[in-house]
C-alpha cells in the first residue's frame, strides 16, 4: 500500500513541476514574442522530459551519492566508489561501495553511520 502512494505522490509531483516549467516556457514565449506558439507549447514536454531524466542521472553519479550522502566529496583515497540509489516518491535506498582509508572512514562514522565489510566488527 505504501508503494501505491509513494508513486501516486511521484505521479502528482511530475505534474506540479511540468505545470510550473510549462508556465515558465509559455511565458519565455511571451517574452520573446515567438511564432507558432503552440508548437512551441507542445515540445515542452519532451524538453521537460530530457531534463527530468538527465537531472536524475547526474544526481545519481556515484560521487554525488557519496557527497548527498556523506556531506563532502569524495577524497582522493575513496576508491572502487560504486553507488545504488533507488527512489520512488519520499522513499528512497542507497547502497555505497567503496574502498577508504581510517581518516575517512572516522569522518563518515563520526555522521552517526557505521563501516562495513572486510576488516570491521
Amino acid at each position: 500500500m505504501a508503494a501505491i502512494f509513494s508513486l501516486l505522490f511521484t505521479g502528482v509531483l511530475c505534474i506540479v513541476l511540468y505545470a510550473v516549467f510549462l508556465a515558465v516556457w509559455v511565458g519565455a514565449l511571451f517574452v520573446v514574442h515567438a511564432r507558432h506558439k503552440l508548437l512551441y507549447s507542445l515540445l515542452s514536454l519532451p524538453v521537460f522530459v530530457v531534463l527530468l531524466v538527465s537531472s536524475f542521472f547526474w544526481l545519481t553519479r556515484p560521487s554525488a551519492v557519496f557527497q548527498d550522502s556523506f556531506g563532502f566529496r569524495p577524497t582522493p583515497d575513496v576508491t572502487g566508489l560504486q553507488s545504488s540509489q533507488w527512489i520512488l516518491g519520499d522513499c528512497s535506498i542507497i547502497y555505497l561501495h567503496f574502498k577508504a582509508n581510517p581518516a575517512t572512514v572516522q569522518r563518515i562514522v563520526a555522521k552517526g553511520l557505521l563501516p562495513t565489510g572486510p576488516g570491521t566488527a
